[in-house]
């Protein structure tokens, strides 16, 4: 079953820092019939305005994946990391037992633009840690390349939770194939341009909610960015203690 979200529907916020786009209740954007899709929690698209961002602050029981789209994003944590990442680029933070840490725009004059994805760990009480992983660009042209996967050795990035993160970039009258397996659901979020899944037609900032088994056939005209977190089918993932 597949399920269109307007981009106009998707609550949106406007503050100092700079602007954001809300996928599920998050911050002052309350919906208790948005709270999860399956173990995923979050999915925010924010963009920052020059020298702003998110200063320090904590995090507990939480798998925080960001994958940058524009800019520069500068994170810095308790755990004594520091790292800049560039257009493509992945980092993730396992909150675990508890840890402090910033993201930032430091350029003066460039906005930044990422996704942010949080997930529900399968595991409490987990020692935090930091990981970042960079792609050649070319990998994610007309291919679904696994950025984060809850599998070892399926990726430079392996999370405590049975999901998995795929980036792709449709180039222009481009097609790619996405598979989503009975057992499991994905959330498609088009970050950049637009494209044709089977029969729906989504734009910049669109969702699609994809449930049960569902062959996707991805085709652009003009190109598109975009990215699809997988995971257990509703009630199916893991939870913290089991």
């Amino acid at each position: 079953m597949l399920t269109r979200i307007e981009s106009e529907g998707i609550y949106r916020s406007n503050d100092g820092w700079g602007q954001a786009q809300y996928h599920f209740a998050y911050a002052e954007y309350v919906d208790p019939s948005n709270t999860h899709f399956g173990v995923l929690c979050a999915l925010s698209d924010f963009v920052l305005r020059p020298g702003r961002g998110f200063e320090e602050h904590p995090h507990q029981e939480m798998e925080i994946i960001s994958y940058c789209i524009e800019g520069q994003l500068t994170h810095s944590d308790s755990l004594g990391n520091k790292h800049t990442l560039d257009r493509g680029e992945v980092q993730y933070l396992r909150a675990g037992s508890g840890v402090t840490h910033s993201e930032m725009n430091l350029s003066p004059t460039t906005p930044l633009r990422f996704i942010q994805v949080w997930i529900r760990p399968r595991r409490a009480k987990l020692a935090p840690e930091y990981r970042h992983a960079r792609f050649p660009e070319d990998a994610r042209r007309n291919t679904l390349l696994r950025l984060v996967s809850g599998r070892s050795g399926e990726s430079a990035i392996e999370v405590e939770q049975d999901v998995e993160i795929y980036a792709v970039e449709v180039e222009p009258a481009g097609e790619v194939a996405f598979r989503n397996r009975a057992e499991r659901q994905s959330y498609m979020v088009v970050v950049e341009g637009g494209l044709q899944a089977n029969k729906q037609d989504l734009r910049a900032g669109d969702a699609l909610k994809v449930r049960g088994d569902e062959s996707l056939k991805l085709r652009s005209e003009s190109g598109a960015h975009t990215i699809i977190v997988n995971v257990p089918s509703d009630g199916l993932g893991s939870q913290p203690g089991e």
